[in-house]
């Protein structure tokens, strides 16, 4: 409510990483190799990324803590409160990745572990 009526232009951020999947993080429910990288990225991280692009805030906290898909789920939920309340009525992926992706174009053959990352803008 105080950010409603700033005086200057108002930012606010979040940060949180996404699915921490794989053997290092004892979090291997699909299995390890490309079945289970696919679906840490491409379903579990998407779970979540579904519901900030909606701007579902009240879900978010649930969702994250059910599915450990991020591990800031409150930053998250309450910088989509903020936003919404500010006049965001929608979020815009601009890259979703992660790390096994960023790290195998620089030759590391680690295809067991990873964490997901997003950058969105409201």
């Amino acid at each position: 409510q105080l950010l409603q009526h700033w005086p200057q232009p108002v930012l606010v951020v979040a940060s949180s990483d996404l699915t921490h999947y794989g053997p290092n993080y004892r979090f291997t429910p699909a299995g390890l190799g490309p079945a289970g990288h696919h679906w840490a990225h491409a379903l579990n991280d998407q779970r979540l990324l579904d519901l900030i692009t909606t701007m579902q805030s009240d879900a978010i906290v649930e969702e994250t803590q059910t599915h450990h898909n991020a591990c800031g789920g409150g930053a998250i939920a309450a910088v989509l409160a903020a936003a919404r309340q500010l006049g965001s009525t929608g979020a815009t992926i601009l890259e979703h990745t992660d790390s096994s992706t960023v790290l195998a174009a620089l030759g590391d053959t680690d295809k067991n572990n990873s964490v997901g990352y997003a950058a969105i803008v409201m």
